[in-house]
Order: C-alpha cells, then sequence, then structure tokens
C-alpha cells in the first residue's frame, strides 16, 4: 500500500459512513474511484478501502459481506499489512465490515457531496503542487486543468442530458473508472467486437432452424456466465425446467443423461456447485407459459431474486419470439418486434449485462446452414435485426457435422467486425461446448477457414437438377 500523506479532514465515524455509502450505494463503485485507501486514518477502514478496491477492479462490482471478509483475508496474508494489523485487530475489522452491510445508508446526497468536495480538494492541490506558480508561461495550461477539475467537481444525475463539451472530463473518468463494455465467456466472440464486448443491457441473438442446438448454446452460454462470476436468469418457454437443468449439470460434469441419471455422479455433481457457491452465484430457471409471459414478469422476478440477493446479472430468453409483448399484440410480428423492444428496455431499466435469446430462420434460409445466414433468414420479424445488438447463425458443414465442430457466423451486429465467427467444438450428448484453443483457430483459418471464406463471398449459383452445390471441406482439425 502506497503511502500517502493526504487524509480525511473528517472523524473516523464519518469515514465510516463514506465506507457504508460505497458498499450500499448503487453508486457506490463509481464513488469509490475518488476515495483511495490512503485517504482513511485508521489501519482497518484503510484495509476495508483497499479491499474494495481489489474487488471492484477484477469484478467491476461491490462484494457481499462474506466475499469482502475473504478478500481482506487474502490482503493480510501479504507482506504489506504484516506489521500494521495483529491477530487480535481481526475480530473488530470482522464487525466493522458487518456493521457497513447490516446497518443502513442514511444522508445519501450529504455523503456524496461530501466526497466529491474532498477529491476535488485532493485534486486541486496536487495540481498546484505539479506546476509552478512562478513560471507565467504555465499558466495557460493550469488554468485549462483547473477547468477540468471544477468541472467534475459535482455529480451527475444520470436523467440529466448528456453534453459533448461540457461533460468530456466527466466522460473520459466514467470511461476509466466504470468501462461499458461487457466481455462474453468466449475470447472469439469478444474478439468480433470494437471494445472486447458488448455495451451494457444489449440484446443479443442466436439463430438456426427449428430443433437445432440453439438451446444447447444458450445453456453453454449461461454456464460460462457463471464462471465469470455473474448469476444468470434462464426463461423457458418450452422444454421443461428439469430438462434445462440436467443439460446444464451434464456439461459441468462432462456427462450423458444415461451417466446423470445413475445416480453415480450425484457427489461429483454437489462437490462442482460448491465451487460455483464460493462466487456468489446462481443460476435460476424458470418455466414460463408461451405466448401469455410478457417483460413485466421477467423483471419482476429479477427484482424478487434481487431482493433475496440473488444479483442477477444475465437473462437468458428460450425463446424471445414467443413471448407476449406489453402492449398484447396479437399479430405475430407486431408482437415479436415489440416484445425485443420490451427485452431491450427491461434490461435497460434493471442495468443488466446481457441478454441472450434465439430464433428461427425460415425454411429458405436452410440452403444457408452450411454457409453462413443472412439477415433476410431471420422469422417472424424484421425488427429483430434493428433491435438485437448482434446476431450469430450456427453454421456447419457436413464435414464440420462429423466432426463435431460448430460455428457461430455473424450474421449481423451494431458495433463491430460485418463478419466473423467463433469455433467450437461440441458434445451433443454431455451437452458441452468447448471454444476453440487460439492455436485451434488458427490451423482451422490456415487450413479451412480461407476457403470458407472464398465460397462465402461467391455469389450464389443458380439452382439445377443436375447437383446441388457442397461447400463441405474435408480433413481433421
Amino acid at each position: 500500500m502506497k503511502k500517502n500523506k493526504i487524509k480525511f479532514s473528517f472523524t473516523t465515524d464519518f469515514q465510516l459512513e463514506i465506507l457504508r455509502y460505497i458498499i450500499q450505494d448503487k453508486e457506490g463503485g463509481l464513488m469509490l474511484a475518488r476515495v483511495k485507501p490512503s485517504y482513511l486514518v485508521l489501519i482497518e477502514h484503510s484495509l476495508i478501502a483497499e479491499g474494495l478496491h481489489k474487488y471492484y477492479k477484477k469484478h467491476n462490482k461491490i462484494p457481499s459481506e462474506n466475499i469482502l471478509k475473504e478478500v481482506i483475508k487474502e490482503l493480510l496474508e501479504g507482506k504489506e499489512y504484516v506489521d500494521l494489523v495483529t491477530k487480535d485487530d481481526i475480530p473488530n475489522i470482522k464487525k466493522i465490515i458487518h456493521n457497513l452491510y447490516e446497518y443502513p445508508l442514511k444522508d445519501h446526497d450529504y455523503i456524496q457531496n461530501k466526497i466529491y468536495q474532498f477529491s476535488t480538494y485532493v485534486e486541486m492541490k496536487n495540481l498546484n503542487d505539479s506546476f509552478d506558480l512562478d513560471d507565467f508561461n504555465q499558466y495557460e495550461e493550469y488554468s485549462r486543468k483547473i477547468d477540468k477539475v471544477l468541472q467534475r467537481s459535482k455529480p451527475k444525475k444520470e436523467d440529466e442530458p448528456a453534453y459533448l463539451i461540457r461533460d468530456v472530463t466527466e466522460r473520459q473518468f466514467l470511461r476509466q473508472s466504470d468501462p461499458e463494455v461487457i466481455p462474453s465467456p468466449y475470447w472469439q466472440i469478444n474478439d468480433l467486437t470494437n471494445a472486447g464486448g458488448f455495451p451494457p443491457a444489449s440484446v443479443c441473438v442466436l439463430l438456426d432452424k427449428p430443433k437445432a442446438k440453439k438451446t444447447f448454446f444458450l445453456v453453454n452460454l449461461a454456464r460460462g456466465y457463471l464462471r465469470m462470476k455473474k448469476s444468470v436468469l434462464y426463461i423457458d418457454t418450452e422444454n421443461g425446467k428439469n430438462q434445462i437443468m440436467d443439460r446444464f449439470i451434464q456439461g459441468s460434469l462432462n456427462k450423458t443423461k444415461k451417466e446423470l441419471y445413475s445416480g453415480e455422479y450425484d457427489k461429483l455433481e454437489r462437490k462442482h456447485l460448491r465451487k460455483l457457491s464460493r462466487f456468489g452465484v446462481e443460476l435460476v430457471i424458470d418455466r414460463v407459459p408461451a405466448m401469455v409471459t410478457d417483460m413485466n414478469y421477467v423483471e419482476n422476478l429479477v427484482l424478487k431474486l434481487r431482493s433475496q440477493g440473488i444479483d442477477i446479472k444475465v437473462v437468458m430468453i428460450d425463446y424471445l419470439a414467443k413471448m407476449a409483448s406489453i402492449a398484447k399484440d396479437e399479430d405475430d410480428y407486431n408482437r415479436v418486434g415489440n416484445a425485443y423492444i420490451d427485452a431491450q428496455n427491461m434490461a435497460e431499466k434493471l442495468k443488466l449485462d446481457v441478454v441472450w435469446t434465439a430464433n428461427h430462420i425460415k425454411r429458405e434460409g436452410y440452403k444457408h446452414r452450411k454457409t453462413r445466414y443472412e439477415e433476410n433468414d431471420i422469422a417472424t420479424c424484421v425488427d429483430i435485426v434493428r433491435n438485437a445488438v448482434a446476431i450469430f447463425g450456427l453454421n456447419a458443414t457436413e464435414q464440420e457435422d462429423q466432426d463435431n465442430i460448430q460455428r457461430l457466423e455473424l450474421v449481423v451486429q451494431r458495433d463491430g467486425k460485418p463478419s466473423g465467427r467463433a469455433l467450437f467444438h461440441i458434445d451433443v450428448d454431455r451437452q458441452k461446448a468447448t471454444e476453440f484453443t487460439r492455436a485451434q483457430r488458427k490451423e482451422y483459418d490456415s487450413v479451412y477457414g480461407e476457403q470458407l471464406d472464398k465460397t462465402l463471398n461467391k455469389p450464389e449459383p443458380e439452382k439445377s437438377d443436375k447437383g446441388n452445390n457442397n461447400t463441405s471441406y474435408h480433413g481433421d482439425i
């Protein structure tokens, strides 16, 4: 921990309230960037602040009480606190942490303003120390930086409009402290985007024919997000809660359904789930009636789960085209289009990381299964394209099917590469999709990818009775 002469001028009791604000307020994570551990007078408070910083930097959220205690335990095992904290201090630190979570936050605005005032004071002091005020030539640069500090000296409310020029400093601060990009569990998908992930509250779609592998991939995505320590709500309209849960467990344990039902792997299942529980995450599956359930129901369920301590960040809807719209549209076209809009609005309102769903292709789109689906292949409603941030098709040649290789071909996305793919080894019997390593992907691209891309860029040949166009390749990956 770096030593810093700057300390809070507030009482130690008020410094506790600052920590309580960071832990309990929805803007606590953002405010954390303005409260350095070294500002806090007492070593116990400074230690807690450092634990919050460490966890937030890695996970982009405030930890639960038990998780924070674990983070503090890890810090105490390091060399920095050996001579500063004794074993006798630990019960008191745990008590302080408990009280920070247990007792409700009061005087939100007052505490927030005080934090802004102090951080402004620190920035101004550091700025003064960095300039030679006797040098007149530095005054212009000094004045410019003073203006920037003052611009960000007051909190900006969420409902205020954004200004291009006036808000530049605050926007840059937010960009650094709270980056607006949410990675997916798969590096290949992230590489297709411009920033290494999707914007918050994105709606993403998997596209394929009926009874293909859409649910298979939604379940694997859910498993991936749990590994990223994000709780998932899975809304099912056609399979059943037990079936979805079985698929999830199969992939997690790498077992067939027959093996799972033998009962021999119950201990392995419990062991695996104990590991997940340490992350503080949960997968919640809810079977809902198709065509009558709308996003109001999903929103209320997310809020209910959050009130129970399950911080849902990802929602899977299997699938959105079978949900009702809030407007209760009767014709399918308007119902599906508005259901997608409803999902987007819900994701923004609840500050979800992402909503994943799946959709069918038209029968005419079957001809593109070996290559890549197009926008016109999407069934039901063109508004799906307008409202989705990214759409991926599940494609495979005959040879890829034989080799258990599945491509996720980018159909369209709002911000990123216009085309590209993610590759997976799949085991449907065990409900497991394993992403290609970079080495495997490089081998695939060098041997088959170039050939496939040439095929994709060719105009489609006219249909003939003499035979059909076969775009499959041969060989082992």
